[in-house]
């Protein structure tokens, strides 16, 4: 008698007839499947319709029913959702037990940029790497007014390059900067791309994006007759135009020069070593470097001096250019405020002099001076950090560096601030 290629038997819950058909290559058979027949008879009948007509379907079977028997790792079970989403028959998962991806995308994502939460930010602090308020803070922002439509209802396990995607076909047909486009997409893209370095992800969906171009203005740069008019109309503010001053002939940031107290001044020079900004406060400089920059002029260092005797605070932070506040120093619009005012007591059009920036001084500074000192010079002063040039040089300067920058503002600066270097009637 034939053996038949499959089983048939009833269960007691069912009054239907079931087979399971044998794998041919393994000899096993494999999971029962109803006929839906109760008749033993016509369960035969079907069962050799479902073999002859379902070779390929049993084949299926015997592999369906391999996965189900068979104990399966963690890692198993992501190659196989991989290659289902690779394919296209799933657009993202999350594995039970992996706990970060069973949270709302938008949570995690606003999570990773502040300070008190995010693993990402405290690695960099840590490691003694800058974590500026500005920047963490305007990420969040990103986050919450360009992705919260399009990722609300997500887990973060469940995101997708096609949402990345949504993202650049939106942010294509709005009228933003290449800047700002890039920005909204890194504020996600850096988060991600932390997730999967980190093991939280099983993919990188940070990878493979074309960028936008950065469009960047070119600044505008004063002129030196400009520059010798601004300082010979009056100032509506005296220590905003000796924040210039000090601006122009050293190539400070509106930020290191707002963080200065009188420890920092030498007869002859300045110690750059900290930055202020209404965000982060008190801080490094912008290349977490302390430098020295020289002064040609002993005037400015004088008026910088008497500044800091007029801080009304006794036991506060002891910033020369003070504010209403004893640990805070006053606001650097006020610099900018007043620098728009006296270009267009000097004769520069308002619409120009709006587009002038207070960093513009640091512009002219590098503009003048670059022709006359060497590049390693140049940068030990204004703070630069490029190229690989770095690499090669101590960060020490010598007294040779000191009489080469100072004989140069002499002869560039020089021309500008004299005969009248500042006004001693006008009080600060």
């Amino acid at each position: 008698m034939q053996k038949l290629p499959f089983s048939l038997t009833t269960r007691a819950n069912s009054p239907y007839y079931y087979v399971r058909f044998r794998n041919e290559r393994t000899g096993k058979y494999l999971s029962w499947l109803s006929t839906k027949e109760t008749n033993y008879n016509r369960a035969v009948r079907t069962a050799w319709n479902m073999y002859n007509n379902r070779e390929q379907d049993i084949e299926k079977l015997s592999f369906y029913d391999s996965i189900k028997k068979a104990s399966y790792t963690k890692e198993d079970v992501m190659q196989f959702l991989e290659d289902f989403q690779r394919k296209g028959f799933i657009s993202g998962y999350c594995l039970t037990d992996a706990q970060k991806l069973n949270v709302p995308a938008l949570d995690w994502l606003c999570d990773f940029w502040n300070p008190e939460k995010s693993r990402y930010l405290n690695e960099k602090l840590r490691k003694g790497q800058k974590v500026h308020k500005k920047h963490t803070m305007n990420s969040e922002q990103f986050i919450r007014k360009h992705w919260t439509e399009l990722l609300q209802n997500k887990q973060l396990g469940e995101l997708t390059r096609q949402d990345i995607q949504k993202q650049f076909d939106r942010l294509d047909k709005m009228e933003l900067s290449g800047n700002t486009k890039n920005h909204i997409l890194r504020a996600v893209l850096t988060p991600l791309k932390w997730a999967y370095n980190n093991e939280l992800m099983p993919r990188d969906l940070s990878k493979g994006w074309v960028m936008y171009k950065a469009e960047y203005h070119k600044r505008a740069i004063l002129t030196m007759e400009m520059a010798r008019s601004v300082f010979r109309v009056e100032w509506t503010n005296e220590y905003s135009r000796l924040a210039s001053m000090l601006a122009m002939c050293t190539g400070m940031r509106c930020g290191e020069i707002l963080a200065l107290t009188k420890d920092d001044l030498e007869d002859d020079c300045i110690h750059v070593r900290h930055s202020w900004s209404e965000k982060d406060g008190l801080k490094c400089t912008k290349n977490t470097e302390e430098r020295t920059v020289y002064v040609a002029f002993p005037y400015i260092i004088e008026k910088l001096r008497e500044l800091a005797q007029t801080n009304p605070y006794p036991n506060g932070a002891g910033y020369i250019f003070w504010g209403y506040k004893p640990d805070r120093p006053t606001d650097g619009k006020h610099f900018l405020m007043y620098f728009r005012q006296a270009l267009i007591k000097a004769g520069m059009d308002k619409e120009t002099a709006k587009k002038m920036t207070f960093h513009a001084w640091r512009h002219f500074y590098t503009t003048y001076m670059a022709d006359k000192v060497n590049q390693k010079a140049l940068q030990s002063q204004t703070g630069h950090k490029s190229q690989v040039m770095l690499e090669h040089y101590a960060a020490h300067q010598t007294m040779e560096e000191a009489k080469l920058i100072m004989g140069a503002q002499q002869r560039i600066f020089g021309a500008v601030l004299h005969p009248v270097p500042c006004d001693d009637s006008q009080t600060f």
